[in-house]
Parts: C-alpha cells; sequence; structure tokens
C-alpha cells in the first residue's frame, strides 16, 4: 500500500469513529469509489452460491429446501461497518444485500442474503432474513440473539418443558418508519427511527418481538426490546 493509500485509509477510519459521517461527503466517496472498485458479480455466480446457502441453511433448520431462486434486487453494502472494515483491510472485496424470492415447499417467500467477495475473488452468502427490514447485516446480527432469547422467554412461561432448541426465525416486517428517516447509502442510513417485527418459532409456538431501531448517526443504530414488546401467537390447531 501506497503512503498516500494508507494515509486516506487511517483518515477515513478516523472518521468511521465519529457520528457525523453521514454529512462528510468525503468519506461518501471514499466508499463509492470502493463500491466501483469491485462491480456486483454476474447473476449466474450469485445464483450459484445463493443455492449453497439456502439448501444448508434449510437442512440445519430441518426445512424444505427451495426448488427455485429468483434474484428480485441486488444493492452495495460498502458502507456497512463490518464490511466495510473488512475491505479497507484487505479481507474483502465489497458486499452486496440480495433480495431473492424462493419458491418450492407450497410457498414463496422473499428471503434477503448478504453477499461478500473475499480478497482472492470468490463469494460467501450468509442468509440474513425473510422478508423485509431496515436493519443492515451488522445491526441484525446484534440484534437477532437478544431477540431471540426474549421470545423464548417469553414461550417458557407458557411451556415450562421447551429447551429453546433450534429456534427459526420467520417472515420480519417493518411496522413504522419515522419521518426522517434517511435514505440507505451502501447499506447504512444514518439517520431516523423505524420499529420492526420479529417472529421466531420455538417448541412449536411463535413469538413476536417488537424491536425498535434509532439511528445512531455512525451507521449503527439503538435498538430497544421492551418486554411488553413481545407476543406469544395462539398455538395452531
Amino acid at each position: 500500500m501506497r503512503l498516500r493509500e494508507w494515509l486516506v485509509a487511517v483518515c477515513l477510519a478516523a472518521m468511521l469513529t465519529a457520528p457525523v459521517i453521514a454529512q462528510n461527503q468525503m468519506v461518501i466517496d471514499r466508499i463509492k469509489a470502493l463500491d466501483a472498485s469491485a462491480p456486483v458479480p454476474s447473476e449466474e455466480a450469485i445464483l450459484k452460491d445463493l443455492k449453497i446457502t439456502a439448501g444448508a441453511y434449510a437442512e440445519a433448520k430441518k426445512q424444505c429446501p427451495p426448488t427455485a431462486l429468483n434474484v428480485k434486487s441486488v444493492a452495495p453494502i460498502t458502507g456497512a461497518r463490518a464490511i466495510l472494515s473488512a475491505v479497507l483491510s484487505g479481507q474483502l472485496k465489497n458486499g452486496w444485500s440480495i433480495m431473492v424470492e424462493q419458491s418450492g415447499c407450497g410457498n414463496e417467500r422473499l428471503v434477503r442474503y448478504a453477499l461478500v467477495q473475499k480478497a482472492d475473488g470468490s463469494l460467501l452468502s450468509v442468509r440474513t432474513n425473510e422478508g423485509k427490514s431496515n436493519a443492515n447485516l451488522s445491526i441484525m446480527r446484534d440484534t437477532s440473539a437478544s431477540a431471540a432469547l426474549g421470545a423464548y422467554a417469553a414461550i417458557k412461561k407458557i411451556d415450562a418443558s421447551c429447551a429453546g432448541e433450534n429456534p427459526v426465525m420467520g417472515e420480519t416486517r417493518i411496522m413504522e418508519e419515522s419521518a426522517d428517516l434517511g435514505p440507505e447509502i451502501y447499506g447504512v442510513r444514518y439517520t431516523g427511527s423505524w420499529v420492526e417485527i420479529w417472529p421466531f418459532s420455538i417448541c412449536g409456538r411463535t413469538a413476536e418481538v417488537t424491536v425498535s431501531f434509532r439511528a445512531d448517526g455512525d451507521g449503527g443504530a439503538y435498538t430497544n426490546i421492551a418486554p411488553t414488546g413481545v407476543v406469544v401467537l395462539a398455538a395452531s390447531k
């Protein structure tokens, strides 16, 4: 790495610690350049990797594997903190959010994946969630464990024998968005707040967890799960 490139990387890393990143055009321009240097892979390459990930997830969760995948949208998430840090360190070239319509098993579902391109050019994907969400990969990763724990605690009160094994996150949905919710910029929202419902199926029951988010201005979000924000749905007969 040349001296000038090293200095730019150091300055960028320093700026990322401040909550004014959304207003710093230099940072946005740098992220834009990083994204442009590693263009999105071909749809054929994307689908090849996603089929492997979708099949592995279905097997792990003991679900019917999808028979067809239809890519609906591809968006760069170069600005998401986990992705950006890895790109700056040379571990990754870029990352994208992929919305896919999965069919099979008697239904269709909209599933979001995070796809990254490693330094050697190979691709690796991870299933982020089913349904719609404003939470990027990093935010969802940091919040899903506590949300699942809240769902399990609520179900445990009804079924004391529930061991909480193999929880399955269902179709997420966005319930509210503030008027000042900013646009997504390379996978990040820097202003505003929103509320989502995250359902979890555990021990044959489903609990819906209400999660509130408020952008922290630094690429992440403050989250809150109120004790009263977990509702166990009636068991299906």
